[in-house]
């Protein structure tokens, strides 16, 4: 009889709750973007900036899935995607004719949330989740703790401001 398949271990770091709701929120913003961008494009129209706006959302759910998973490129992607977003969710809405009120107020909306989800997407407990490390700009030998773990207890310093 083989031996029993070996379990994965655990990450080091467990994932924030904040990370999993944003995650999920950009996930569902890329699936709902995807759809407007298709019905965009096969509604008539320029084909080359709608597959851009095609592309967009493509890469938020991707980035969004890999960030569940812990991978710090994603973040980056996310944080690529969301400055790219917005001047593209300004196009589509310009180019379906939508009124001028709900396009200031969709593109302010959607640059208020890009903004707090890249901010809370750095703080401490997401960059140790994502990088191992309190902040995703230190290397390695810039760590203030040593040893076994190298992440301090949950209850933060007055220093320090995390959920």
């Amino acid at each position: 009889m083989p031996p029993a398949p070996q379990r994965t271990p655990r990450r080091k770091y467990p994932r924030p709750p904040y990370v999993a709701a944003i995650c999920w929120k950009a996930f569902a913003w890329g699936v709902t973007g995807f759809i407007a961008a298709c019905i965009l494009l096969f509604g008539g129209g320029p084909v080359w900036p709608m597959a851009g706006l095609v592309a967009l959302p493509l890469s938020l759910v991707v980035s969004s899935l890999f960030m569940l998973r812990g991978a710090g490129w994603a973040r980056m992607l996310f944080f690529i995607t969301g400055v790219l977003l917005v001047p593209g969710l300004y196009f589509a809405m310009q180019m379906s004719g939508v009124d001028t009120t709900a396009l200031a107020a969709g593109t302010i909306t959607c640059a208020i949330f890009v903004a707090a989800c890249s901010v809370i997407l750095c703080m401490e407990r997401a960059n140790y989740f994502f990088a191992g490390r309190p902040n995703f700009l230190s290397s390695d030998s810039d760590r203030k703790w040593g040893g076994e773990n190298d992440r301090p207890d949950d209850r933060h310093s007055e220093h320090h401001f995390d959920y």
